[in-house]
Order: C-alpha cells, then structure tokens, then sequence
C-alpha cells in the first residue's frame, strides 16, 4: 500500500512549505482543531485527509497509507490530486463535443 507518513512527518513537510493547520482550515472551510485531529490521528475524516495531502503535494495514499475512498472507478490510487480533478472533469463532460486535454 502507501507509505503512511507519521504526525511528525506531516508536520515537518507543512514546516518545510511554511503552511500551518490554521492555514489549512481557512482554505478548506473547516476548523483548525479538526485539521489537527486529523493530522495527530484523531480523526480519519477523509475530505480533510484529502485537503492536507493536496497541500502537500502529495497523494492521499502516500500521506495515509490507504486509497482515498472517493477515488473514481478507473482512477489509480496513486494518482495526484490533479489528475483527479480533470479525470472526473472528463466524465462529466464525456457528452460534450470537445473534451478539453488533460495534463499527465
């Protein structure tokens, strides 16, 4: 499976790029006790797992250790939160005429 990072592991990586828990909620919309919760393992609550490890940079299997439960069908596990992003975006557009190219 994924690599699992620790509590401290996170942390070090939100240090490096100079985020914060509080900065993190402001931009989800959620409270800065739930991000810590979900950061020291408190919580599993995996719309905020998957908004950590976008602020990471890095797949919510590499942070978590487990594919993130609302991954489309046909969507690798290990795929980065843009990929995501334009994958379901071309399943919602698949009756439009022009799909637009997704990045790799």
């Amino acid at each position: 499976m994924g690599i699992n990072l620790s509590r401290l592991d996170i942390r070090k990586h939100l240090l490096d790029l100079n985020l914060s828990a509080a900065a993190i909620a402001r931009d989800g919309g959620v409270s800065r006790q739930m991000v810590q919760a979900v950061i020291s393992g408190r919580s599993a609550t995996p719309w905020v797992r998957r908004l950590i490890a976008e602020k990471l940079g890095m797949t919510y299997l590499r942070v978590w250790g487990v594919p993130d439960p609302g991954t489309p069908a046909g969507v690798r596990a290990d795929a980065k939160p843009t990929a995501l992003v334009c994958r379901v975006k071309q399943h919602a557009d698949k009756g439009a005429s022009e799909v637009p190219p997704c990045a790799a």
